[in-house]
């Protein structure tokens, strides 16, 4: 069509007519989508070959981290992804110019093409969002660390559950460097806490008026973004160690990541953990078991554990399927998450 609209001479002639010339114009337009989608198909493909390049380095050797290879993609790349979403915008600019009253072919041709980027340039936006924001959340070029309540639903409370075991998590340059669980008791229960004066309702309705407001209970207010500031605050209180945002998960949450990452078998309990049962086995293990009260929910510890390297491992043809459960855990408020960072949290309230 290029070499037709820019060197026959009988087009350059319609191309002055009023009713012929304005299909000529069209076709041009076409002509001009093609190019900036085809040079917008190079860049994307460049992206590519640097995933493929990553996953072939982890499957050669599991110690190069997938994660924070693509970690740094995602804060390298920003030129590329910019690139690309001008070239898509002038592509939908250019299909715009091709009138419906243009011939059958350019409007056919026009409509195939409108209609993926329709559907694909939203995501390219929500991708731009995030590359700028994500790596930092990630600890790339630096570390975060996050208070991670898990929480349990046969104890209510209106942040979640309780959350009989408390973790953080710490990620460095985009790899996670550090995770620990621990029984939250180990930490409400040390000596010489100062008192904190619990809200009215909990102090009448659980706690009584001489105990004081602990982490275990911090998740009080409905308000996620609230409990998550006094669970951040408990923390700092009962530890001395600064946490960089709060990140909540139920029981439940487990089940829909279990869906996709399959059973965990917890070696040092013989216990084997399935999709649907992560509620009831954990009460088993924690309540029905003669451990002590130190060392009883360390279990959690462990399966946490096992489920972030199974995590951290999951191929690349599965996460399309962890999206979906992901999708599902934010909408059904099976985990929740906030962050000291503003353009973290505001991303977080975007992401639902």
């Amino acid at each position: 069509m290029r070499e037709l609209t820019t060197n026959d001479p009988l087009v350059g002639l319609l191309r002055m007519t009023p009713v012929v010339g304005d299909q000529v114009v069209a076709a041009d337009a076409l002509v001009g989508a093609s190019d900036d989608l085809l040079e917008a198909g190079d860049v994307g493909l460049g992206l590519a070959d640097r995933v493929v390049e990553l996953e072939a380095a982890n499957a050669a050797d599991p110690s190069v981290s997938l994660m924070a290879g693509l970690v740094d993609l995602l804060a390298t790349s920003g030129p590329e992804v910019d690139q690309l979403a001008a070239l898509v915008a002038s592509a939908r600019t250019h299909l715009a110019e091709i009138p419906d009253s243009a011939v059958r072919q350019l409007v056919e041709a026009r409509d195939l093409v409108a209609e993926p980027l329709d559907t694909y340039a939203p995501l390219l936006d929500e991708f731009r969002e995030a590359d700028d924001v994500i790596p930092g959340m990630l600890g790339w070029g630096g570390e975060k660390t996050y208070l991670v309540l898990a929480q349990n639903p046969a104890e209510l409370r209106p942040g979640g559950g309780y959350s009989g075991t408390v973790g953080t998590v710490t990620f460095r340059d985009g790899a996670l460097a550090e995770q620990t669980f621990i029984h939250v008791h180990r930490l409400d229960g040390q000596e010489d806490l100062p008192f904190i004066e619990p809200p009215q309702a909990l102090a009448d309705h659980l706690l009584g008026p001489d105990q004081s407001w602990r982490l275990a209970d911090a998740a009080w207010s409905p308000d996620f973004p609230t409990s998550a500031q006094e669970a951040q605050r408990m923390y700092v209180l009962e530890t001395g160690t600064e946490v960089d945002g709060v990140i909540a998960i139920t029981t439940y949450g487990f089940d829909e990541l279990l869906g996709v990452l399959g059973s965990v078998y917890v070696d040092e309990y013989e216990v084997e953990v399935r999709p649907g049962d992560t509620t009831m086995v954990l009460l088993g293990e924690t309540r029905g078991s003669d451990k002590t009260v130190e060392n009883r929910k360390d279990i959690l510890d462990v399966l946490a554990r096992t489920t972030m390297q199974r995590l951290l491992a999951l191929p690349t043809a599965r996460w399309p399927d962890m999206l979906d459960a992901s999708r599902t855990i934010g909408e059904e408020r099976m985990a929740m998450a906030w962050f000291d960072d503003a353009d973290a949290q505001a991303l977080a309230e975007r992401a639902g």
